[in-house]
């Protein structure tokens, strides 16, 4: 909080200093934009060996030798420290300005106020003291009404205000300049960004401090949170005057796991906080300061410590790495953060001896909440959940994660028994499907929860994750935990090429393991969706193969035949007879339009499209499956080319479409001789996976 002026400062204050500070960083700043190309004074062009000139030739240059490690950094750096100068004049001089206007503005209201005072018969003495001024009265009147109080509070709010503005100009000017030996880049933006971070961080701590949280009070908070946890400054300041101790007893006396509210706004306000708290602590790790090493050390020391939320019950709360990550599931976190606490909590997870659900349970309350952001199903009580789930939001770390250590890897991916976290102990297990993302990331190099990718930039890192995943999930068989199957499918989509090559090879040569591949897609099929949206993007790495293919372009034909028996295969392995009866037709009905595909389509190179060829194999793949269910057919007695005729029929004419100048000069390509190679291939494909799998 500002320190207050006193009456005298403000009374006496003379701007004449100020004013001529004003008008000097004025032609300063003007000067600075000439300078660097923004124009001379009198709006003509600014000169020809101008910073931005300087830096537009030095881009142009043909640069050899150490010019090229040298002379140019220094050139493109220098112009740079110009660019940052003018900025900072800039900023320095708007400051002042408003610091000025702000002051005279709030001199000129005091004058007033004391103007205003003797109208009410109070005076206003040179220091600020107030007396009433006595007035003559007739016998038996009405006392005098006293009018002091009134003119202090006047003469209060001013003095607060001037103090404020001249508290938050001095703020700035210091945010502005704090390099000493070089500019500081982003200008007055960057540095107000910063005071009003601070200011707010403050504010929110002191807001945290006074008391019971009713829920107006928690609604102020979440106010603060979501205007600024994109904020650094704010962050920062936040993280570090809170403590890492003190964040965690924070979210775990807000949250109270062991009496879980059932006040529906209260609810809903604690899921924002989570939200937006998960977002400020996740940008606070990625400032890299000191302060803020020393509060992720401390978070990380507090991981199996418990914080005690019923005293009545010495035994009753979580775990700090509970804590934590119930609000991991929220931000970006940094790389180091992610590794320091993941290495921490892994190493006292396995060295406890205990199964996950018996070390991380709550006294047994099945009940006990940490996460009200995410529904029902995830209470917030396996902090391998949250802490995956800020995994798969860093990609770069996830494929470090999942690489580096190979140990690691194999208990995330194959010995870690993943838990219900509630009392129905159904549905997905948010563990489980945190895995999925996590994966999923470190496969692809993008966030699930991302923005759509115009084209996934797959490295053989990405590859080393995904063929260490297949090799671990394939041998689990039908033990696969049925909450990866969609991870799987979009991980083998987003590397459709290699998976299209991989399943469409006679002789199992693809690049990717065709004996791991084969089981997953199995364990994949056996959920409608995650098939559906494998399909989808094999259809999609299909039409490609077709497109890019012109060395031979029969072999793609070939290709989309194999990979659609492939895949039927792995349909079929996926139930046997009696499950395909009793499956639901509706679980397999209706015809997909553009959003049944949204899924598969936002990880698809274009940015989410999927283009209408293939998108028009998937929709005649849906009908014949449909009418395959439908009617109830078994697969081991009909040719794929009946089942998935209309399918078949899509790729083989897109096929033509693309290559129909190769295709008319062949015999071999006409259109019957078409339609017998892509269904014999098809057939074909069944008959290799299934000889692939030891079934005949």
């Amino acid at each position: 909080m500002a320190k207050k002026l006193s009456f005298k400062d403000l009374r006496e204050l003379s701007l004449k200093e100020l004013d001529e500070a004003v008008e000097q960083w004025r032609k300063l700043s003007r000067q600075m934009k000439y300078a660097t190309g923004d124009g001379a004074p009198g709006g003509a062009a600014g000169p020809s060996g101008t910073s931005q000139t300087l830096l537009k030739k030095a881009n142009a240059a043909n640069w050899e030798g150490k010019n090229s490690e040298v002379t140019k950094d220094f050139v493109k750096k220098t112009a740079k420290e110009f660019e940052d100068a003018k900025q900072e004049a800039a900023g320095i001089y708007k400051v002042l300005q408003e610091a000025h206007e702000q002051l005279r503005s709030y001199k000129n209201q005091l004058g007033k106020a004391v103007e205003q005072a003797l109208e009410k018969n109070v005076r206003v003495s040179a220091d600020g003291s107030l007396s009433v001024i006595p007035s003559l009265q007739a016998p038996g009147s009405a006392p005098q009404k006293d009018n002091t109080q009134g003119v202090k509070d006047e003469i209060e709010r001013i003095l607060e205000g001037a103090a404020r503005a001249d508290e938050k100009a001095a703020a700035t000017l210091r945010a502005l300049t704090k390099n000493r030996y070089q500019f500081t880049g982003g200008g007055l933006k960057r540095a107000q960004k910063e005071v009003e971070g601070r200011e707010d961080a403050d504010k929110l701590v002191r807001l945290l401090d006074k008391g019971e949280m009713t829920n107006t009070r928690l609604a102020q908070v979440n106010g603060i949170l979501a205007k600024q946890y994109d904020n650094p400054y704010f962050a920062e300041r936040f993280a570090t005057r809170m403590g890492g101790k003190g964040t965690l007893e924070l979210w775990s006396q807000l949250a109270n796991p062991s009496q879980p509210t059932g006040d529906p706004r209260r609810r809903k306000l604690l899921a924002e906080v989570e939200k937006n708290l998960g977002r400020t602590l996740g940008r606070a790790t990625r400032v890299n300061s000191a302060a803020m090493e020393k509060w992720q050390r401390e978070v990380i020391a507090q991981g199996k410590h418990q914080f005690i939320t019923d005293r009545t019950k010495d035994a009753m709360g979580p775990n700090g790495f509970q804590v934590m990550s119930s609000l991991m599931g929220h931000g970006k976190y940094s790389h180091g953060f992610l590794r320091s606490y993941g290495d921490a909590m892994l190493d006292y997870e396995r060295k406890s001896k205990l199964s996950p659900a018996d070390l991380w349970k709550l006294e047994g309350n099945l009940n006990a909440e940490l996460n009200f952001a995410d529904g029902a199903k995830d209470k917030g009580n396996d902090p391998m959940a949250g802490y995956l789930k800020a995994v798969s939001r860093n990609p770069e770390f996830a494929t470090h994660l999942f690489n580096d250590n190979p140990d690691d890897a194999k208990y995330l991916i194959k010995d870690r028994d993943y838990f219900y976290d509630h009392a129905g102990r159904s549905g997905p297990r948010p563990g489980a499907e945190a895995l999925g993302d996590a994966l999923f990331a470190g496969s692809t190099g993008l966030d699930p929860d991302g923005p759509r990718a115009e084209k996934a930039e797959l490295t053989v890192q990405h590859q080393q994750v995904r063929d260490r995943a297949l090799g671990y999930l394939a041998k689990q068989e039908d033990d696969m935990a049925p909450e990866l199957r969609g991870a799987m499918a979009k991980m083998l989509g987003v590397h459709g090429k290699d998976t299209h090559l991989s399943m469409s090879s006679p002789l199992g040569e693809g690049p990717i393991g065709q004996d791991d591949l084969r089981e997953v897609t199995k364990q994949i099929s056996r959920d409608p969706q995650s098939h559906r949206m494998l399909n989808a993007y094999m259809n999609h790495a299909i039409i490609e193969d077709m497109r890019t293919e012109k060395d031979h372009p029969g072999d793609s034909l070939l290709r989309a035949g194999h990979t659609v028996g492939f895949l039927e295969d792995s349909r079929y392995q996926a139930v046997d007879d009696q499950k395909q009866k009793d499956m639901s037709k509706a679980s397999w009905d209706g015809l997909w339009g553009y959003e049944a595909v949204g899924t598969a389509a936002a990880f698809m190179p274009g940015g989410g499209h999927i283009d209408h060829a293939a998108f028009a194999a998937s929709k005649a793949w849906v009908e014949d499956e449909n009418s395959g269910i439908a009617g109830e057919t078994k697969r081991e007695n009909i040719a794929n080319s009946e089942l998935h005729r209309k399918q078949l029929i899509k790729l083989r004419d897109q096929w033509y479409d693309l290559n129909s100048g190769w295709a008319d000069s062949r015999e071999q390509y006409t259109p019957t001789a078409r339609t017998d190679v892509i269904n014999g291939a098809a057939n074909d494909g069944i008959q290799d996976s299934r000889s692939g799998a030891g079934r005949y």
